[in-house]
């Protein structure tokens, strides 16, 4: 149940940075920023769009939602931050996850 929510919740993310959002993370190298690496903007990033998506690395294809060994952890992007996914955190809520924001 839990791995549906986070694959629902990354459909919805994936819908919005293509239509609405014009890969802003990426731009701005926000999801491998966090595991240190300095790309800014990701070189992968071609007219706004990833010229690897099918091959890109798991940190992209987790960012920003995953769950890990002690919960579910959510890195704040627009999607999140406007609410897009608000019903799909509080189902994760419900069956007891913690949630690391």
């Amino acid at each position: 149940m839990i791995n549906e929510l986070i694959n629902k919740a990354m459909g919805i993310i994936s819908e919005y940075c293509i239509s609405d959002c014009d890969a802003d993370c990426c731009k701005n190298g926000k999801t491998l920023k966090e595991l240190g690496v300095k790309l800014n903007p990701c070189k992968y990033l071609i007219n706004d769009r990833c010229k690897i998506y099918n091959e890109r690395p798991t940190t992209c294809k987790n960012y920003p939602i995953r769950l890990d060994n002690v919960g579910v952890i959510i890195n704040k992007c627009r999607v999140v931050e406007g609410g897009k996914i608000d019903e799909i955190i509080i189902k994760i809520k419900e069956l007891n996850y913690k949630i690391y924001m």
